[in-house]
């Protein structure tokens, strides 16, 4: 719990399509080429924000391939966290190359900045914030790539628009762009021009919301189980282990405040964590955060709101039924038995 709300501290101070916990996989297929990847990367150095992000990757030891399967899937780009890899659709003109590069590499700086995979993977978050934080994430990306794109057009590096998968984003960059040109951007106008319109370019499937949040209740299950075998058979170390990981995991969890936070640090237009975002505008209420910006995207909301209350209770009688069988084990351990 210390480490994560010491991220979310930092935080108040801290990529494209659904991903399958802060980062997706990418799923064996034909072999992805490496060939022209470092032409996309010295087209993205051509500007302040893509040399930043080129740094960023360097720094970070990220690798890069094109990807067919991504041309079936209509993904521009997958970022694998666990493998440093960024796949790039093979597909997409040069313009958009380099703009879906930015938006995966500001997924990377999402993860090394605010620990998101820790906060999302190790700690028992309820179905809907995980779901809020997953868009915020996404919408954030989304956004940078045009912010990337729009600096471009500005320097006569970029066509105005795209026909592609990214139509919409160039459509947000070349609103950017004009500000940029204009008296300059401000972050009202960045909410309007590419975070709003990128929420609602973005998808994400809520059930495997539901997925991850099942299995971490089961290994909950599971060890509290252990732990009564190891009491029955004595072994005190173990069972003293394992209650003390389950309290711990369950305890991380952060709670509304923490949370607020931390998804209140995304939607800046710098590499600066400590840039006071676009979301932590007073007129960005918790309930427009939480409950209408995730929502903005494609699909029924009515049935989406279902679904996400539904889980949300789902998660809530379990993590009640583990609290309460935690305090009996522990009470049983505490007594010598």
């Amino acid at each position: 719990m210390t480490s994560i709300i010491k991220t979310y501290a930092a935080a108040a101070a801290l990529f494209f399509a659904p991903l399958a916990g802060a980062a997706q996989n990418i799923k064996p297929g034909p072999g992805p080429d490496t060939t022209g990847t470092a032409a996309v990367m010295t087209g993205l150095e051509k500007t302040p924000l893509g040399r930043e992000l080129a740094a960023l990757a360097k720094t970070e030891n990220v690798s890069f391939t094109f990807d067919p399967r991504l041309i079936v899937t209509e993904q521009p780009a997958v970022y694998d966290a666990k493998k440093k890899l960024i796949a790039l659709n093979p597909k997409l003109t040069k313009d958009e190359k380099t703009v879906a590069l930015a938006g995966a590499l500001r997924r990377l700086w999402q993860e090394k900045s605010f620990n998101v995979r820790e906060v999302e993977n190790e700690t028992l978050l309820r179905p809907d914030w995980k779901y809020a934080l997953r868009q915020t994430m996404s919408a954030d990306a989304r956004a940078f790539g045009s912010l990337v794109a729009a600096e471009r057009m500005v320097q006569g590096l970029t066509a105005a628009e795209s026909a592609g998968t990214l139509k919409n984003d160039f459509v947000a960059a070349a609103g950017l762009a004009k500000e940029m040109k204009g008296d300059g951007l401000n972050a009202a106008e960045y909410l309007r021009l590419a975070l709003e319109p990128a929420f609602k370019n973005i998808t994400c499937d809520m059930s495997d919301n539901d997925v991850i949040a099942k299995k971490q209740l089961r290994d909950l299950g599971r060890d509290l189980s252990s732990a009564d075998m190891a009491m029955d058979g004595d072994r005190d170390a173990e069972a003293d282990s394992l209650l003390v990981n389950i309290s711990t995991r369950m305890k991380a969890a952060p709670d509304s405040a923490a949370f607020d936070a931390l998804i209140r640090s995304f939607g800046g237009m710098s590499l600066d964590a400590r840039e006071k975002s676009v979301l932590k505008a007073p007129v960005i209420t918790p309930q427009k955060l939480l409950h209408e910006y995730p929502y903005l995207s494609a699909h029924p909301r009515m049935a989406r709101d279902a679904t996400v209350r539904e889980m949300n209770e789902t998660f809530e009688r379990k993590i009640a039924w583990l609290k309460g069988s935690l305090d009996r084990r522990q009470t049983r351990r505490n007594a010598g038995f």
